[in-house]
């Protein structure tokens, strides 16, 4: 991400345009550029191929979910524990 420019408010911005509903958002990430997102409380998940200095950083981080699985896997498995189908 370019300085000065984080995920969280393009993000925020994008649900208000859109007229969504922010408890239905799931914030996923892997580096550390991701980590605005997680920060806005939401229900959050890192992959389990994320960089470990996004894990340091999420550990106290109640809201975000640290899966086990790498990419889609990871993402998958807790969506299905966010909103089961």
């Amino acid at each position: 991400m370019p300085k000065g420019i984080s995920k969280s408010p393009t993000l925020l911005k994008f649900i208000e345009e859109m007229r969504l509903n922010a408890e239905n958002a799931i914030a996923c990430g892997d580096t550390l550029n991701d980590v605005s997102l997680f920060e806005t409380g939401w229900k959050g998940i890192a992959v389990g191929n994320s960089d470990p200095k996004l894990v340091e950083k999420i550990q106290t981080m109640e809201n975000v979910y640290y899966s086990p699985y790498p990419g889609l896997m990871g993402i998958w498995g807790r969506i299905n524990f966010y909103f089961p189908f």
